[in-house]
């Protein structure tokens, strides 16, 4: 009885060996980014090619007026969603750029105005 104690013990004990290193990767997973910038414009591109081709099925009798007009008001929202992130994306990026070229002109110019300096006590 003893043994198969010990041996159900020794079994617990593996099995949580194996496991550990499966559970800390779990907590250890950190998801991609979403919504980058060039997931956004691919998903614009698809959404404008699925509204192509859904005028185009309805524009050949395809496609029935009712789900025409469900369909493409649904793949309407979602482009006009994702081209809004990709606006505020892009004005972050604006911004960002344009606080960088700031800081490199007062660099530069803090750099020519000590030049000026280093020149004139010489």
């Amino acid at each position: 009885m003893l043994v198969y104690l010990f041996l159900v013990a020794l079994a617990v004990v593996i099995f949580a060996m194996v496991l550990q290193p499966l559970l800390e990767a779990k907590r250890r997973y950190t998801p991609p980014p979403q919504n980058t910038l060039n997931d956004l414009r691919a998903r614009r591109t698809y959404l404008l090619e699925a509204l192509r081709d859904v005028e185009l099925d309805y524009a050949t009798g395809k496609a029935e007026p009712g789900h025409y007009e469900e369909t493409r008001k649904a793949y309407l929202r979602e482009a006009a969603e994702v081209q809004r992130q990709l606006d505020q994306m892009q004005d972050r990026l604006d911004t960002d750029i344009e606080r960088e070229i700031a800081e490199l002109r007062e660099a530069a110019r803090q750099h020519a105005v000590e030049q000026e300096r280093t020149s004139e006590a010489t």
